[in-house]
């Protein structure tokens, strides 16, 4: 394991080399990651006629199916989801 306070020794060059080099392996995946949850949010919009934000501010309909209730837990909780060593943050694929 890693300790910070050695990582903030490093020489201002190292540590941007570092973090570049982390970045590129990192990058793709990331960017998958994207394309996914957005193929899926658009997938959930076009069969249900609503967006994700209208259902974060408005709720479900009164008359929302289980299937409605069961995929809009499921889209939201694969957009909340982060990917190990990655902050949580809401809806992290809207950039």
């Amino acid at each position: 394991m890693i300790n910070i306070s050695d990582v903030t020794e490093l020489p201002a060059e190292e540590l941007a080399s570092i973090l570049k080099q982390g970045t590129i392996l990192r990058l793709p995946y990331l960017e998958s990651r994207l394309l996914r949850a957005q193929e899926q949010v658009e997938r959930f919009e076009e069969k249900h006629k609503t967006t994700l934000e209208t259902l974060e501010s408005q709720g479900l309909p009164d008359d929302a199916g289980y299937e409605l209730h069961w995929q809009t837990f499921r889209i939201i909780n694969t957009l909340e989801s982060k990917p190990s060593g990655t902050p949580r943050t809401k809806y992290a694929w809207r950039m």
